[in-house]
């Protein structure tokens, strides 16, 4: 932030003195100091670590990679193991469970031990 002020500061110390004494060379080596100093500070990666968020974890897989009707076991090779596996037979029935993959942020609904949806 301090690159992008000093280089908007210099411009506009060129941009007034341009006013009284019309120059266009001074003003142009500005301008482009501006916009190197606007780059800089802003459009280009900095050195530091960045965070990304992403759909894949560390610890689990992708859940865009599950698909219906694959049988659990597939499921806990390509995702691995859930954080949170809930009974669901309340609602849909025996053999009804949901794996929840908190860092992934998707659950996935089985019966007996086969996906039906992914949410």
């Amino acid at each position: 932030m301090m690159i992008a002020a000093i280089a908007l500061a210099q411009w506009l110390v060129v941009a007034i003195v341009h006013l009284f004494k019309p120059n266009p060379r001074p003003l142009m080596i500005s301008s482009a100091l501006f916009a190197l100093g606007w780059l800089s500070a802003f459009a280009m990666p900095a050195h530091s670590k960045v965070v990304q968020a992403s759909a894949v974890s560390a610890v689990h897989g992708s859940c865009a990679t599950v698909e219906p009707g694959m049988t659990a076991d597939e499921l806990a090779a390509k995702v691995g193991t859930p954080d949170e596996k809930r009974p669901n037979e309340e609602v849909r029935g025996p053999g009804a469970v949901i794996w929840i993959y908190r860092d992934s942020r998707c659950a996935v609904h089985l019966f007996n031990n086969k996906v039906e949806a992914v949410d």
